[in-house]
């Protein structure tokens, strides 16, 4: 969520979290970042990209993002977004600063590949991080929760479409199971990474 608070009664209060704390406390200064993936452009997902002025919060970082979340987001006015995100990535368009927008598969940095599974957004990716012949997806909200494996009807109420989103779901699921990938999203219980178990049925292992 960045520095902003949205506050949607009492079904929902977003406040945003500690990022730029958590990197420093590991030592990391915002000008070390050199790229930032964007799985999609929801408030909840790309509220530091751009501090309260529309200012880049990241400035020597290149923003990777699905391209059909610029068009859903950016330049639909009737689409939500935050306005110093909005405003933020016009800017940045504007004088050509470091924005990839990207509507296929690709690696971005050795072991780190984006994978574009749309469905929960227009234009929305995951991310591959492989090493040693292990793999890990970040699934962002590809899949929202592990019940989903069980309930495959069941689908986010931000997707935008929902029979896309399903297809997508599956096909991760699969990868899951492979033996060799481990995954999460984003808004997973306590972000804990886990596979897919396929035996008589397939369960959800972490």
């Amino acid at each position: 969520m960045g520095p902003r608070v949205r506050d949607d009664g009492r079904p929902r209060l977003l406040v945003g979290g500690q990022l730029l704390l958590g990197l420093r406390a590991v030592g990391v200064t915002r000008p070390d970042i050199t790229d930032v993936i964007c799985t999609h452009l929801h408030a909840d997902h790309c509220g530091w990209l751009f501090d309260n002025r529309a200012q880049p919060v990241f400035p020597q970082a290149t923003i990777w993002f699905g391209a059909h979340d610029w068009h859903h987001f950016v330049l639909d006015p009737d689409i939500w977004m935050f306005d110093h995100i909005r405003h933020g990535f016009r800017a940045a368009a504007e004088t050509g600063n470091r924005l990839h927008p990207i509507n296929q598969d690709i690696t971005i940095a050795p072991g780190v590949t984006a994978t574009m599974t749309p469905g929960h957004t227009p234009g929305h990716l995951s991310v591959i991080v492989s090493s040693q012949g292990q793999r890990a997806i970040l699934l962002g909200d590809a899949i929202v929760c592990p019940v989903q494996l069980d309930e495959p009807t069941w689908h986010s109420i931000g997707d935008v479409d929902p029979d896309l989103a399903r297809t997508v779901r599956e096909r991760l699921f699969r990868e899951l199971e492979d033996g060799i990938t481990i995954g999460a999203g984003a808004h997973f219980p306590e972000l804990q990474f886990g596979r897919v178990l396929a035996a008589q049925g397939r369960r959800w292992f972490s």
